[in-house]
């Protein structure tokens, strides 16, 4: 493989001759790209429900979606049904910065993760099974709030205002 560069600066790969490997490289990089291909093509499916979603998608008129439908910018408080676990996870565009902060009370989770895109228009109280490495799970969306006042909605439901400290991995 060499290296070109075309006008506008970016650099592209040229295949223009074979490549020497050991069998045991060749073997391996073919066993990653069969993970990766598949990791794509799993990705594409959620895009294209996406895709097929947003053409049935209910328009709700100006800019603020009804206070227990899941959309981006929402921090959704998700429950396993049969552990109790809980996390907090706040849909955001993948194109906007994360929150430095330390007492960041929720996970981020971009818009176009395939949990995100299970979570997004659902409602408060609904299930859905989701498949994490660890196996499926029974999710329960058990509160939504919104940026800012999200701390206020909780507590002015008697719940816990920072909904649950962020645990990444308690559901992997």
């Amino acid at each position: 493989m060499q290296s070109s560069s075309e006008g506008n600066g970016k650099r592209h790969l040229v295949v223009n001759r074979s490549v020497a490997l050991p069998v045991r490289d060749l073997e391996r990089l073919r066993a990653l790209l069969r993970g990766r291909l598949e990791a794509v093509r799993v990705y594409l499916a959620y895009l294209q429900e996406l895709d097929e979603a947003l053409t049935r998608a209910e328009i709700i008129e100006g800019d603020a979606p009804p206070r227990d439908v899941v959309s981006v910018g929402s921090r959704v408080l998700v429950q396993d049904v049969h552990t109790g676990e809980r996390i907090s996870y706040e849909l955001v565009f993948p194109s906007e910065p994360q929150r430095q902060d330390a007492r960041q009370e929720s996970v981020e989770l971009p818009v176009l993760a395939p949990l995100a895109l299970a979570l997004l228009g659902r409602r408060e109280g609904e299930q859905l099974e989701w498949r994490f490495p660890r196996g499926a799970r029974l999710l329960e969306i058990a509160m939504i709030g919104r940026g800012d006042a999200t701390g206020a909605a909780e507590a002015a439901r008697g719940e816990d205002a920072t909904l649950v400290a962020p645990m990444a991995a308690a559901f992997g």
